[in-house]
């Protein structure tokens, strides 16, 4: 009975929830056909946006845009050039921050144009949000605090969509925690003033303007 209860705690249950979130997140990033929204991302990752045109009154077909996502050969210098400036101008026009294309666009050129590689990032943004939203959680109320919200933000139905979304959402709501938790660090380690914790403070600070700038 004793190991039953053991197995049955609260802390063996949310860890498990966890690491339900984490694998469903894993097994999905090639089940899910691209939208609209995902096609104007990944064209502007793939230096692609130049290519596009603005929908008429005809229905716009994805299907027409799915080949645009390969990304171009760069048998040279220019070649990557050219696709490095068409880049840049499309993320000019882009009203969303760029720090979630700027980082995209590094990744397909690191790992390919699989609908795995293409959600791969989003989903580690996804996995880094339940990170933080654990060390946030244990910052305010605890261990085991820390572990409920990041069970309650890893299965929130919402958030798992978008985990596997290739738009900027997954990323925004990492910064977002991960901004509040080096917040609160700050404040805690600014309430107890040590030369020992000047390090600390730095890297927090650090985390905080990377954080905010993601944002």
């Amino acid at each position: 009975m004793p190991k039953l209860s053991r197995y049955l705690s609260l802390d063996f249950l949310v860890l498990a929830a966890i690491a339900i979130a984490t694998i469903i997140r894993l097994v999905n990033l090639g089940s899910r056909e691209f939208w609209y929204d995902e096609i104007l991302s990944l064209l502007l990752s793939a230096g692609q946006k130049n290519l596009y045109d603005d929908p008429t009154e005809t229905p716009v077909l994805i299907s027409s845009y799915l080949p645009l996502l390969n990304l171009p050969l760069e048998k040279e210098f220019g070649d990557f050039l050219t696709t490095t400036v068409n880049f840049l101008k499309g993320l000019i026009a882009e009203p969303h921050p760029p720090l979630f294309f700027i980082g995209q666009y590094i990744w397909l050129r690191l790992f390919g144009n699989s609908e795995i590689a293409m959600r791969s990032l989003v989903a580690l943004f996804s996995l880094g949000a339940i990170g933080s939203a654990y060390g946030l959680g244990r910052c305010l109320i605890g261990h085991r605090g820390g572990l409920l919200f990041a069970a309650v933000l890893g299965l929130n139905p919402f958030y798992l969509f978008h985990s596997l979304n290739v738009r900027m959402y997954g990323s925004l709501v990492f910064w977002t925690i991960l901004s509040f938790w080096a917040l609160i660090e700050l404040i805690y380690l600014n309430t107890q003033p040590s030369s020992e914790k000047v390090k600390k403070r730095w890297l927090w600070s650090l985390v905080l303007i990377v954080a905010i700038e993601g944002d």
